[in-house]
């Protein structure tokens, strides 16, 4: 797993989080017209943008898999990115959905405890491949948190995402149902482990 850096690496990460996040329930929800491709890629874009910011947007070796993570107490805010959540706002979401999925942040951040580090949009496909993909991307981010004694939030809105958190390690400490979608939104925690550092290669989320 690496940095996302490169044109290349950022054109297939946004390949890899438009085919997971097609149909997702957890995000056309927000979407003024639920069906438009430019409005998914609209809202990707700009997450991708938060999680770039603080140095936490990682694509696996083998490009099939994307997650952003990054520490609660890195700031992201920018002109630049302020505009982007406008346009987000005036073209994708429309401004009823726009200020909702404000609302909608403040919730989970309301509930999410305020340090330790966060983990969202963890994509890959549902394939034996991705299967496996999501389980290369557990092992290091798990190894990261371990050696940096923190712990790791995520939240989701999706069963078999809810179901995987729970098969890789993560403990679910508290469920609320979504304010604006018929959806259940489940809050994930994973607390670090005793690590050794000889057993591991040196890694970096500074």
């Amino acid at each position: 797993m690496k940095r996302i850096q490169s044109i290349d690496d950022r054109q297939k990460a946004f390949e890899v989080l438009a085919n997971a996040f097609q149909y997702s329930k957890g995000m056309t929800w927000m979407l003024r017209k639920p069906k438009c491709e430019r409005s998914r890629r609209s809202i990707l874009k700009f997450f991708y943008s938060e999680a770039h910011a603080r140095n936490g947007a990682y694509i696996t070796r083998d490009k099939k898999g994307v997650v952003f993570l990054y520490s609660q107490s890195k700031t992201s805010f920018s002109l630049r990115r302020l505009g982007q959540k406008l346009h987000v706002i005036l073209f994708a979401t429309g401004i009823r959905n726009g200020i909702r999925s404000l609302k909608y942040q403040q919730l989970i951040r309301k509930i999410r405890p305020k340090t330790g580090w966060v983990a969202t949009l963890l994509a890959c496909n549902s394939t034996e491949s991705g299967i496996k993909t999501a389980f290369e991307i557990k092992q290091e981010i798990f190894e990261l948190a371990d050696r940096y004694k923190q712990v790791i939030y995520a939240e989701t809105t999706s069963f078999r995402a809810c179901q995987l958190y729970k098969i890789i390690g993560y403990e679910l400490y508290h469920t609320e149902k979504h304010p604006y979608a018929d959806l259940t939104i489940w809050f994930f925690r994973r607390d670090p482990k005793p690590y050794n550092q000889s057993n591991h290669n040196q890694k970096n989320i500074a």
